[in-house]
């Protein structure tokens, strides 16, 4: 397939979609040209075109992300107990988390170690950020009491307060571009020569928080007072939440709406969005 590699104001562009030939098995062939087209279909197209992206990515610098491209990363996370003793039991209710990318960096493959777990990444970045957690920590006061003539213990509510927090703390983001072929089939070539896999090109910008810095939470800001009385410093409970926040936002790649950066990724490979694929097939 005739490639042009075109050099404008300092970018690269590659005319044609950048993998030109793939490889496949007999068995592969023969899963791919029977049937009408179906999800197994468009995995097993998806698998067999990655190494020819990847490769592209990972020996070029085609696509930079920027700050603004990516603007505010948004999460809510689900009501969490981090302490259930009866005398203070504490309530971190629906946190939120706002991210934010501190710099660029060029989608690569092959430098970094990030666990898409089962997602089709072609390309990744990891940015450091910030993330703003905002939560209203609920305490309620009680004391346990035995119930006469039983072996069961109640907790009785003295007294309940509720205070907001609002904390910045500083990690790194994963980024990946996630490939998806779809109606994926095997067709006879336009030449009358071979055979082409035929797909419509699919990508999804997907992210993951990495890591995160919980050790600047500021000791002297997290007292809570009930009844006039300072019961407890809540920054441990704070740190917890986060880490839990964090282990639930690493357990898989969430799906992100960034309309600029995947119109950046059309330019960068030169294919629209959900437009027809064609590639040559090596058996």
């Amino acid at each position: 397939m005739f490639q042009l590699t075109i050099f404008l104001l300092g970018l690269t562009a590659v005319v044609g979609f950048p993998v030109t030939q793939v490889t496949m098995t007999n068995a592969t062939f023969s899963a791919l040209l029977n049937g009408p087209p179906n999800p197994t279909k468009d995995a097993l197209a998806s698998e067999t075109v990655l190494p020819g992206l990847r490769n592209y990515f990972e020996s070029k610098n085609v696509l930079e992300v920027s700050p603004t491209d990516v603007g505010t990363l948004h999460a809510t996370l689900p009501s969490e107990v981090v302490d259930s003793s009866c005398s203070h039991k504490v309530t971190a209710e629906s946190p939120t988390i706002t991210g934010h990318l501190l710099n660029s960096s060029y989608f690569k493959w092959g430098l970094t170690n990030i666990s898409w777990h089962g997602a089709t990444v072609f390309a990744e970045a990891s940015v450091s950020s910030t993330m703003e957690v905002a939560s209203n920590i609920q305490v309620k006061l009680g004391k346990s009491y035995k119930v006469p003539f039983s072996h069961h213990h109640h907790c009785l509510k003295i007294a309940q307060k509720t205070v907001g927090i609002d904390l910045t703390t500083h990690g790194q983001t994963g980024l990946g571009l996630n490939l998806t072929a779809s109606n994926a089939t095997i067709q006879k070539n336009v030449n009358g020569k071979g055979y082409e896999l035929v797909f419509n090109f699919h990508a999804d910008v997907v992210g993951m928080v990495l890591s995160w810095d919980v050790t600047n939470v500021d000791a002297s800001h997290c007292k809570i007072k009930i009844l006039g009385i300072t019961i407890l410093s809540y920054c441990g409970f704070i740190e917890k939440m986060i880490k839990n926040g964090v282990n639930t936002l690493s357990e898989k790649a969430l799906k992100l709406v960034v309309p600029t950066l995947k119109e950046k990724l059309e330019t960068a490979i030169n294919t629209k969005i959900g437009a027809v694929v064609r590639i040559p097939i090596k058996l």
